[in-house]
């Protein structure tokens, strides 16, 4: 059903634009919590969002996935010298549980928010910001590391992959 809708927006958006490049923008988290003397901890992809857009004009897309919502929105300008300019905002929100309200979540979510302008060439990631930490006992032991980070990735849109497969 979802990629349905997906095709349906797609060849409005494309019939609209019939000579626009189309564009897959996508958006993750990653991240990883290891004990001190764990080695090198292998990242984990925490979320992701796609959106479909293309150059001068403006995106929107926005996930509910139980208790936590991803939004991404912006506006991606055209190339130059091999880049083009991303203006991105993204939010994260998690709610608590509260079985006393009608859909189980608790009024006041714990958000992240940012905006922010950046440089993007075509198929290679980026990272939009990240968070480490590091936290131990008072006595020094139990040493334990997270890493949280954002990433983008544009690539060009290739209508087929979307497209049902033939039966």
């Amino acid at each position: 059903m979802a990629r349905l809708l997906l095709l349906c927006f797609v060849l409005h958006f494309a019939a609209e634009t019939a000579t626009a490049e189309l564009f897959l923008l996508r958006f993750e988290t990653v991240g990883y919590e290891a004990a001190e003397g764990d080695g090198k901890p292998k990242e984990k992809l925490l979320r992701s969002l796609e959106v479909v857009t293309q150059p001068g004009s403006v995106f929107f897309a926005k996930a509910d996935l139980g208790l936590e919502s991803l939004l991404i929105s912006g506006k991606l300008l055209p190339e130059n010298d091999g880049y083009f300019e991303l203006h991105l905002h993204y939010a994260y929100s998690r709610f608590k549980r509260d079985d006393t309200e009608p859909d189980g979540r608790a009024k006041n979510p714990a958000s992240t928010s940012s905006r922010t302008q950046l440089a993007i060439e075509l198929g290679k990631r980026v990272v939009v910001s990240q968070l480490k930490t590091t936290q131990e006992d008072l006595d020094g032991s139990n040493r334990k590391r997270t890493l949280i980070r954002n990433t983008v990735i544009l690539k060009k849109f290739d209508l087929p992959q979307v497209l049902p497969k033939a039966k």
